[in-house]
């Protein structure tokens, strides 16, 4: 059942506005919050809305959408059930069409079951099975033996916990744990025996304690954080197709060595062994080669600039330096020494080739601008 005189707040988009200024909804701006009323709502709006549950009277939320497209399915008489009450919507269906509580108990059902199982076993039934009819009897014909007052580990054994089992059969017994606070603890009879727990959980704390001894994460593991989203980037640009650059490292055969590709704490351990510090990058030595311990290195974003592609090398005096370096060698600013460059370069090949510092590294001309005179 729909709660009435509701108004719920949605924001102007392009999708709804001649749908809403139709209904007389003054118009704002695109993004604007405004209120509509929940029978001026959008047929396939995804919108919640509070319904009413027609078994417990409970009120929940419910897609404006999910409720029409049921009401044109099952007609005006379809009831709204909240989570909890779905079984009992399902026993309703099954008993109107097919006069049971469950459409297992149907015989089309159990016919089509039946018909199944002697397609691909050979039986009837799956529990006539002999592998699974020996598992169903085993199960079944559990020996009870008593624990009460037996010790596993640190747990003592109290009494067995009555009517509670798990899907595999196994008891449940309470337990005591020999901890200061003497916690109380129903657990399975399979993981007592096993050893799979052996204590309230003080045992891990107090290990943990020991391990920590008063140190934080950051002590033991340090730059632990900063080195993981450099190697998720990393994991990302060569596997992620999605990624924005993954056609410069991935769409390239680029890839990651195995030893760091499936454990992280390699690659950890690798960065906290060539000095990490914070702010720096890694970086392959060779442009095309793929993320290994012998090909990488951690380098600032300066550095990082000199190993692109489109980094520009000259050499001048058998001295091999990118544009920024001449640039901050000499003081004349980048974009004169790629004009010079540019020029020597279509002038003649071996003049570049013969350069000096002397040449191409000439003072710039200062142009001196007349004083205003009266």
């Amino acid at each position: 059942m729909l709660v009435k005189n509701q108004k719920i707040k949605i924001k102007w988009n392009a999708s709804n506005k001649v749908y809403y200024v139709s209904k007389g909804y003054p118009f704002t701006k695109m993004g604007d919050e405004f209120e509509v009323r929940i029978e001026d709502l959008l047929p396939k709006s995804k919108e919640y809305i509070l319904v009413r549950c027609d078994y417990c009277g409970i009120p929940f939320m419910k897609r404006y959408a999910n409720y029409n497209i049921g009401k044109e399915k099952y007609g005006i008489d379809d009831k709204d059930c909240c989570d909890d009450c779905l079984i009992f919507k399902r026993e309703e269906r099954c008993l109107s069409k097919y006069g049971v509580k469950n459409y297992t108990q149907t015989d089309e059902f159990k016919e089509r079951y039946k018909q199944t199982c002697q397609e691909k076993y050979g039986v009837d039934n799956v529990s006539q099975i002999p592998e699974i009819a020996e598992k169903i009897s085993q199960s079944r014909t559990k020996e009870f033996i008593d624990l009460t007052n037996m010790k596993f580990n640190h747990l003592t054994i109290i009494s067995l916990v009555p009517n509670k089992t798990n899907k595999h059969h196994d008891r449940y017994w309470l337990c005591e744990c020999d901890c200061e606070n003497k916690t109380r603890k129903e657990i399975s009879e399979h993981h007592l025996i096993r050893g799979n727990t052996k204590s309230c959980g003080c045992i891990r704390k107090e290990s943990l304690i020991e391990r920590w001894d008063g140190k934080t994460k950051k002590d033991i593991y340090p730059y632990y954080k900063e080195i993981y989203c450099t190697y998720d980037s990393m994991k990302k640009r060569c596997y992620n197709e999605k990624h924005d650059n993954y056609k410069r490292y991935g769409g390239r055969g680029i890839i990651i060595c195995d030893e760091w590709l499936n454990d992280f704490m390699e690659f950890y351990n690798w960065a906290i062994e060539n000095d990490y510090k914070e702010g720096l990058t890694i970086e392959r030595i060779d442009y095309d080669g793929n993320y290994e311990p012998n090909n990488c290195k951690w380098a600032t974003w300066e550095e990082q600039s000199y190993n692109k592609s489109n980094t520009l090398y000259i050499e001048v005096d058998s001295e091999m330096k990118t544009v920024k370096q001449w640039s901050d060698e000499t003081g004349i600013p980048q974009h004169i020494i790629y004009q010079r460059y540019a020029r020597y370069r279509k002038k003649d090949r071996q003049e570049l080739e013969l350069l000096t510092k002397e040449k191409f590294f000439k003072p710039v001309r200062q142009i001196h601008k007349k004083e205003n005179t009266i």
